[in-house]
């Protein structure tokens, strides 16, 4: 799916800039961040530029080389979602006008529950059961 491809590139382009700026307010080279990941410099800097893709695995590790914390690389993760979600559904997103009906399970998920702990999980279920509810209150027809 396109949207989903360059969402991804969007949210993956935003995690490398909070790196890049984290980088170079540490006075890091991406060369030595590069060399603590065990991986070459260009292909360090193609991901923090946004040229390719990286994955949660891969910023986590680029995090433990500069120093991050989990919390903070959370809040990262959370920022970047967050980019994602704008891109995905617009101002929508932040406005609350998302229309359940249009949006596809999967979708519906990623915008209420976060793949990165913005709700707690006792609220992730109960927005669940609720959804739940509603579908079967109000079906589709």
């Amino acid at each position: 799916m396109l949207i989903k491809a360059n969402s991804d590139i969007i949210r993956s382009g935003t995690i490398g800039q909070h790196l890049k700026n984290v980088i170079e307010q540490k006075s890091f080279t991406v060369s030595e961040v590069a060399e603590k990941m065990g991986i070459s410099q260009p292909a360090l800097s193609r991901v923090l530029n946004g040229k390719v893709g990286g994955s949660d695995n891969f910023f986590t590790k680029a995090s433990r080389a500069i120093g991050l914390s989990t919390k903070e690389m959370q809040e990262i993760f959370k920022a970047a979602d967050q980019e994602e979600y704008k891109y995905k559904y617009g101002e929508e997103i932040i406005s609350g006008e998302i229309d359940i009906e249009t949006l596809s399970d999967e979708d519906l998920e990623d915008v209420l529950l976060s793949k990165n702990g913005i709700i707690s999980e006792e609220a992730q279920k109960d927005l669940k059961s609720y959804i739940a509810f509603l579908r079967t209150k109000y079906p589709k027809k």
